[in-house]
């Protein structure tokens, strides 16, 4: 959700700020522009009451920062998982040579397919019909592989291997898939708390200073930014696939 518009790698940078100033002039608006807040112009509320919701604004940014950290890693670890399963097929030693030739086929188009259409094209957000059908393409050559060789204790062994690596690759694919999702749609509900608490806590700033309109939008507009750039910082990491820390397409290769 935080590259429909702008779509580049620091798009959400100009999101934020936009919803930022968005807060900051409503926030000035119902301080300023109503009747709610007057009672305030003889009764003016300390200064120690701005930090009273800026705390929970900056612990809950905190909890949300800690969950994406732990993404990356995630990510990281299913690329890395992938990686060694196709690894493993692609220098198999099954016999006979034509199957052999053939998963190596099969595992070049699946890293093809993933880099240009999966992770490329889709960011990981949604699963690819093309990536599906070559892991069940895999799959298929495999399973034939294991019927013919039960006979024979080490063959059949080394397709049991390529089997559990086969799973292995489809279990870090759907990982991956899944981090990609998430970070699309999942953190919605903690967003919206964050705002809301960003716009109680921007009224908070203005309230406080309501004697003072021209003190109050200088500390709306800083205290706006700051929180803009704190709210930038955590998006540019939210998805492990986009933005200018994401792991590229051209990590998956088969060595």
């Amino acid at each position: 959700m935080y590259y429909f518009f702008p779509d580049f790698a620091y798009g959400p940078v100009l999101t934020h700020l936009t919803l930022h100033l968005i807060v900051g002039m409503g926030a000035y608006s119902l301080v300023f522009r109503t009747k709610l807040f007057n009672v305030l112009l003889k009764n003016p509320l300390v200064p120690p009451f701005l930090s009273l919701p800026a705390v929970t604004l900056v612990f809950i940014a905190g909890l949300l920062a800690a969950q994406i950290w732990q993404t990356s890693g995630h990510a990281q670890t299913a690329l890395s998982d992938e990686k060694r399963a196709l690894s493993r097929i692609y220098h198999s030693v099954v016999e006979p040579q034509e199957l052999r030739l053939a998963l190596r086929t099969g595992t070049e188009s699946y890293v093809s397919l993933v880099r240009e259409i999966e992770w490329g094209r889709n960011r990981n957000q949604y699963p690819a019909a093309e990536v599906e059908r070559a892991l069940v393409d895999l799959g298929v050559m495999l399973r034939a592989s294991s019927a013919r060789t039960n006979e024979a204790a080490a063959a059949a062994q080394a397709t049991r291997d390529l089997l559990r690596d086969l799973d292995i690759l489809e279990n870090a694919r759907e990982k991956r898939l899944e981090l990609g999702g998430r970070a699309r749609f999942g953190y919605i509900s903690t967003w919206t708390i964050l705002y809301f608490m960003l716009l109680i806590s921007a009224i908070s700033v203005a309230a406080v200073h309501r004697p003072y309109p021209h003190t109050a939008a200088v500390a709306l507009c800083l205290y706006c930014f700051s929180m803009a750039m704190l709210f930038s910082i955590i998006a540019l990491s939210i998805h492990p696939y986009q933005g200018p820390n994401a792991l590229p397409p051209a990590s998956l290769v088969v060595k």
